[in-house]
């Protein structure tokens, strides 16, 4: 398995690759306690025409410590490192809410890394950003505390976080589907599932962050995209987002936090019209 050592940290990353060593670069950032492998059916859909790199950002995953004292902006210096390590000068990039302020991080402080970016179920982070009421707070943090006592695991992750990522319509098993990648399913968990410890620390992270009073500097074709029924990040971050980043466009389509697995074939349709409507510059 792939590592990069950047300052006291391994950071793994998974590729994927496309239909050519010389097709562009698809860059996917994961959220919270989410690992390279969480989203196999994006990853599968955008190696149709990219090679796609994903990361594990600290906290989760394979990358090393599990645990730290750090800040989203030090995982966007990860995601740099790897991109160095790759030699990939510059990325089409997704980030799925934590991923998506990472995200952020990445285009405010390294612009030239970032070709366009969809910014997805995310928020600026501290005000004017949104958070959850207290009840989805309270929801998470106990969901992440409470020991299973013998129930089976993928069935307790899904009766504690379905609620706050699904629309409620959502029929339990496309909810198994989901979460199945990021316990193992039944071949067994994968080695970076995730720890009560590094989803406080990534938790710590998200809530230091600000980036609304930078926005303004974002000069990338940029998609804000995001459920309509979110609770976990509201929808009305969305409209925030996209009135802060010059020039970027807005879609707000059904489904809740995990809409873009909720609705898989309309979204990636979405997003690759998007990412068309940018061309590169000829080589």
């Amino acid at each position: 398995m792939p590592f990069v050592r950047r300052g006291d940290a391994d950071i793994h990353y998974e590729t994927t690759s496309g239909p050519s060593p010389e097709a562009p670069w698809f860059l996917l950032i994961p959220g919270l306690s989410a690992n390279t492998r969480a989203f196999p059916t994006i990853v599968a859909a955008m190696a149709a025409t990219y090679n796609v790199v994903t990361v594990d950002p600290r906290g989760a995953g394979l990358t090393q410590p599990r645990v730290a004292n750090f800040t989203l902006a030090d995982i966007a210096a990860d995601v740099v490192a790897v991109l160095d390590a790759l030699r990939i000068a510059q990325a089409d990039v997704l980030g799925i809410s934590m991923g998506g302020m990472i995200t952020q991080e990445l285009v405010l402080g390294w612009p030239e890394r970032v070709r366009t970016m969809v910014l997805c179920c995310t928020t600026c982070g501290r005000r004017p950003g949104v958070r959850p009421s207290p009840r989805v707070i309270g929801s998470l943090l106990a969901g992440i505390a409470r020991p299973s006592r013998g129930t089976p695991k993928l069935d307790m992750i899904i009766d504690r976080f379905g609620p706050l990522l699904f629309d409620q319509s959502t029929p339990r098993d496309i909810r198994r589907g989901f979460f199945a990648p990021r316990v193992g399913g039944s071949s067994g968990a994968y080695p970076g599932s995730p720890t009560a410890a590094g989803v406080v620390a990534q938790l710590l992270a998200v809530r230091k962050f600000g980036a609304h009073s930078r926005l303004a500097t974002v000069d990338r074709p940029t998609l804000v995209f995001h459920g309509e029924r979110d609770v976990l990040v509201p929808t009305v971050n969305a409209r925030i987002l996209h009135d802060a980043i010059p020039g970027s466009e807005l879609d707000v389509m059904p489904g809740g936090h995990v809409f873009f697995f909720e609705h898989h074939d309309r979204f990636i349709e979405r997003i690759r019209r998007f990412y068309d409507s940018h061309p590169r510059a000829a080589a």
